[in-house]
C-alpha cells in the first residue's frame, strides 16, 4: 500500500500535477523509505531538475508589475477622457438643436389676441390701471 502510494506520488510529480501537500508527503515517504536505491534515484532526479532562481528575479518581477500598472493607468485615463468627450459632445448637440417647443413672438401675440377676444370687452374708461409691471397689469373697475 505504501509502495503503491509512493509510486502514484512520483508519477504525479513527473506529470507536474502534484500539490504542495502531496510533495511534502512524497519527501517524507522517501526520507522514511528503507529502499536506499529508490531514495538515491529520487534524490538524483530532484537535484538534476532543480531550477535556480535568477539573481535579479525580484527586480525583473517589479519592473513587470510597474509596466502593467502604468498600462492600467493609461487605460483608465483613456476611459475617463472618452466619457468626458462623450458628455461634451452631447451637451454641444443639445445646444445646437433648435428649440421646437418655444413660440415665436408673432405666435405669442396671436395667442394673446385670441385669449383677449374670449373675455367681455371693457372700455378703457371703465377700468383704471391699479398696478403695472413688465409682466403684469392689474386693472380695477370704477
Amino acid at each position: 500500500m505504501k509502495e503503491n502510494n509512493l509510486n502514484k506520488l512520483i508519477e504525479k510529480y513527473h506529470d507536474g500535477n502534484i500539490s504542495l501537500e502531496e510533495e511534502a508527503e512524497l519527501n517524507n515517504l522517501l526520507k522514511n523509505s528503507d529502499n536506499e536505491e529508490e531514495k538515491e534515484d529520487w534524490l538524483s532526479f530532484a537535484r538534476q531538475n532543480k531550477i535556480e532562481t535568477p539573481v535579479d528575479f525580484n527586480t525583473k518581477m517589479w519592473e513587470t508589475f510597474e509596466k502593467k500598472q502604468h498600462f492600467k493607468s493609461n487605460k483608465t485615463r483613456f476611459r475617463v477622457l472618452s466619457a468626458v468627450a462623450t458628455i461634451a459632445l452631447l451637451i454641444a448637440i443639445g445646444f445646437a438643436l433648435p428649440k421646437t417647443n418655444e413660440l415665436s413672438y408673432s405666435e405669442k401675440e396671436n395667442l394673446l389676441l385670441e385669449a383677449q377676444a374670449m373675455f367681455k370687452e371693457t372700455s378703457e374708461n371703465e377700468a383704471t390701471i391699479l398696478f403695472e409691471d413688465e409682466t403684469i397689469i392689474v386693472y380695477t373697475n370704477n
